[in-house]
């Protein structure tokens, strides 16, 4: 364990013996998270370092351990499953909610636009990529409630009919 009283050369080395004794575990451990994905294992745990570090300069952090690694791993993981979600919900959302989870493979959010108004596009946009509530998506386009909540369903009903007609040629 490394106290945060450590101080110049002490300190570096402090750090450099607590890197090489908790890098294999917390690297172990991000790599179980994700289920073998080494790329995104070793961002987990350089993004849980470079957190460490962070919170030690501001005086966060007075000890350093494996454990306090640990759970910036798991909390990192979490909230990058909770996007994954939140994005794949947005994609089906702004498809009609489509039933099928996979459906927007391959699909960006450009081609799902192609077709529609500038005023359509803003308005998904704000609604489904910005996640803004209806009155505010009125608000910044200078719509009524009602007014915005037209324009939202005929984008919607734009874009599916110019999916459809991309499928079916």
């Amino acid at each position: 364990m490394v106290r945060r009283d450590s101080t110049g050369e002490d300190a570096v080395e402090s750090w450099r013996e607590f890197y090489d004794r908790s890098f294999g575990d917390v690297a172990r451990y991000a790599l179980r998270l994700t289920g073998g994905n080494r790329a995104s294992a070793e961002d987990l745990t350089h993004d849980a370092y470079l957190a460490m570090v962070r919170a030690w300069r501001e005086g966060r952090v007075d000890r350093l351990e494996t454990g306090w690694l640990i759970v910036v791993v798991r909390q990192r993981f979490l909230n990058g499953l909770r996007s994954q979600l939140r994005e794949d919900r947005r994609l089906r959302l702004l498809q009609g909610g489509a039933a099928v989870a996979d459906s927007h493979e391959g699909t960006s959010i450009a081609d799902l636009f192609v077709g529609l108004s500038d005023r359509e596009r803003g308005a998904l946009v704000l609604r489904y990529v910005d996640d803004l509530p209806v009155a505010e998506v009125a608000e910044a386009l200078g719509l009524t409630v009602h007014a915005a909540e037209s324009l939202l369903a005929r984008a919607r009903a734009n874009m599916r009919r110019n999916r459809l007609e991309d499928r079916h040629g």
